[in-house]
């Protein structure tokens, strides 16, 4: 089996950036990936729910986030929110530490816009006037030759130096050798919940034994893995039961529960409503 965890760097060799700007079916997307490039992406088209290291978030059309290098994310899409061909759109715009570095020294101006840039060791989210005017460019950038972008990306770092009340997502701050292995178990978990894990391919991905891993978990979070798995998949289920009108049993097949009676049951223990009664609560 592949590990999804490791992605093909971002080959930026014959540009300064890279604008990319694309339009697939929402189970096209790259799956848990990181890379050693900066990447600032916006939602056209789509909604679900977005994981950054071991942070799980639901996410709408029109945010922008900007992901330093190295860190672990990707987008789940779901399947009931796209346009008239059944496509999400996103755009991505993959920079290095390299291009800030030559931007600086360029141009003497941008000197502390762009150190305060790479100073960021956080996955952000923009305030909401931040965010309005990094979209605008971003879709602008779409209608303009190579040469016109890279003053409307100048543009746009300027835009991000000046936001000062963006939200973090993630704190790149030191970790416990227990916190780095259950961020990679809540990674690995989030990327791979539609399908069956078992502890023995779980414990292999953390380089413990299925002995060593099953006391770890319980440990940690006071469940059995399979518990702490469902949890998981709860959680997800609950987000699509707010924000789509996919029926129950796609839901439940959706977030790895294809046994609808069983799906149903565990929810009401969790949540103390069925998924349809659930589902009416939150639309009063």
């Amino acid at each position: 089996m592949p590990n999804r965890n490791e992605y093909k760097a971002i080959k930026l060799t014959d540009v300064s950036f890279l604008y990319d700007s694309v339009c697939l079916p929402p189970d096209k997307q790259i799956p848990l990936h990181s890379q050693s490039s900066w990447e600032l992406s916006c939602i056209i088209t789509g909604q679900g729910t977005r994981l950054l290291s071991d942070v799980s978030e639901s996410f709408e059309e029109g945010e922008v986030v900007m992901i330093p290098p190295g860190v672990q994310h990707c987008w789940y899409f779901n399947k009931d929110k796209t346009d008239k061909d059944g496509n999400i759109e996103n755009i991505t715009i993959f920079f290095s530490g390299d291009f800030l570095e030559n931007v600086s020294f360029c141009f003497p101006e941008l000197y502390e816009p762009i150190r305060h840039i790479s100073s960021l060791a956080n996955a952000t989210i923009f305030s909401d006037e931040s965010r309005a005017r990094i979209y605008s460019l971003m879709l602008r950038m779409r209608d303009e030759s190579a040469e016109r972008r890279v003053l409307t990306f100048v543009e746009i770092l300027l835009v991000i130096s000046e936001d000062k009340t963006g939200r973090i997502i993630i704190n790149s701050k030191p970790r416990s050798k227990s916190e780095v292995r259950m961020s990679q178990i809540r990674g690995y978990v989030n990327c791979n919940f539609a399908r069956e894990i078992s502890i023995d391919e779980i414990s292999a991905h953390v380089g413990m034994n299925k002995s060593s891993f099953c006391t770890f978990i319980r440990n940690e979070t006071g469940q059995t893995f399979t518990n702490y798995v469902n949890s998981i998949r709860l959680s997800l289920a609950a987000n699509l039961l707010k924000d789509s009108e996919l029926h129950i049993s796609e839901i439940g097949a959706s977030v790895g529960m294809t046994d609808t009676p069983y799906f149903c049951r565990i929810f009401k223990k969790k949540y103390g409503l069925t998924p349809t009664e659930y589902r009416k609560s939150t639309l009063t």
